[in-house]
This record gives structure tokens, C-alpha cells and sequence, in this order.
């Protein structure tokens, strides 16, 4: 986003009040968020999932390719709170992998530190 635009993301980040905790979720989450990727490649793609996550705000993110021929967010959304669930990926049709065009992040701070870690590694 620049050095300018970072200082200033930095300056506003250090004059945030804590929030209440909420039951399950993140402890005081962030009203602002700043990040510089240490390199120039758009594969960051994440970044703003990345974001939310830290905010205390649950993701569900599909790539741009992606259609649906019905909402899922309900059917998701069930599936994760019957199974407690803090993560649910879309698979491959044509493979036995993890598909990372169409997820489900419940905002937990084990879901926030891994995704940073995921886009870090």
C-alpha cells in the first residue's frame, strides 16, 4: 500500500480501544488492520480474509471462477456449528485435495494466527 499509507495505517492501529470479548471468539479484536507484504506479488490473495479474521469476522471466501447454483452460506453455516467446526474447505472433483477457492474461517484466534501463517509461509 506504500510507506505512506502504512505509517499512517500504524499511527491510527496504535490508538485502538479494546473491544468486549465474545463468547468462543477473538479476545479485543482489532478495529484496524495493517499489512505490507515484504514482496510486490499479488498472490496475497487472502490478505483481506486475513484481515476480517483478525477483526473477529467470519470468512467465506470464493474465488472469482467460482459460480453456485444455490446460496451455501445457510448449508455451511449449519454444518460448522453441528460440527463445531472452525474451518471447512471445498475439495478437488478431479483430486484428493484441499481446495482453497471456496472456504469457511469461523473468526477464532487459532483460525486468525494460522491464516497469517498460512499467507507468511
Amino acid at each position: 500500500i506504500g510507506e505512506v499509507a502504512s505509517r499512517y495505517c500504524q499511527g491510527l492501529a496504535g490508538h485502538q480501544a479494546p473491544k468486549p470479548e465474545r463468547a468462543g471468539r477473538m479476545h479485543s479484536p482489532p478495529t484496524v488492520v495493517c499489512w505490507t507484504p515484504d514482496t510486490p506479488s499479488q498472490v496475497h490473495r487472502f490478505t483481506v480474509a486475513n484481515a476480517l479474521l483478525h477483526l473477529g469476522v467470519d470468512v467465506f471466501y470464493m474465488d472469482m471462477d467460482t459460480f453456485m447454483l444455490q446460496n451455501p452460506v445457510d448449508p455451511i453455516l449449519k454444518q460448522a456449528d453441528e460440527g463445531s467446526y472452525e474451518a471447512i474447505f471445498s475439495k478437488h472433483a478431479d483430486a484428493d485435495c484441499v481446495n482453497i477457492g471456496v472456504f469457511y474461517l469461523r473468526s477464532t484466534n487459532q483460525t486468525a494466527l494460522w491464516m497469517t501463517q498460512f499467507m507468511v509461509w
